[in-house]
């Protein structure tokens, strides 16, 4: 499979050790991949996450729900990143995108 670049938007806010907020994740075309939400333990510098798609989540698949999930490292610092892996935990479709793969974002 064919590496896919998108634009990933997430606007996470932490609690303690609990991480939650929606995401974004769009061609640079402008279409919309999915929408979902994110929740995560962060211990250390160690991201466990999953994002759960509901219905509506997916535009080209519209009844599409599922769960992504994965274990990504922050980095703090003059430019802050998360970097680490994704697979897909369960669809009722299949996903636009590969059932696993990398991640790697830079905070804007």
């Amino acid at each position: 499979m064919q590496a896919i670049t998108a634009e990933m938007a997430w606007t996470l806010t932490q609690k303690s050790s609990d991480v939650t907020g929606p995401i974004l994740v769009r061609l640079p075309n402008g279409i919309v991949l999915l929408n979902g939400f994110l929740t995560g333990t962060l211990t250390g510098s160690t991201l466990a996450y999953t994002i759960s798609v509901g219905p509506g989540g997916i535009p080209t698949q519209p009844t599409c729900v599922g769960q992504l999930g994965g274990t990504m490292i922050a980095t703090a610092g003059t430019t802050s990143t998360l970097t680490g892996g994704y697979a897909v935990m369960s669809a009722t479709c299949t996903p636009p995108f590969g059932s696993s793969g990398n991640i790697a974002l830079t905070k804007a």
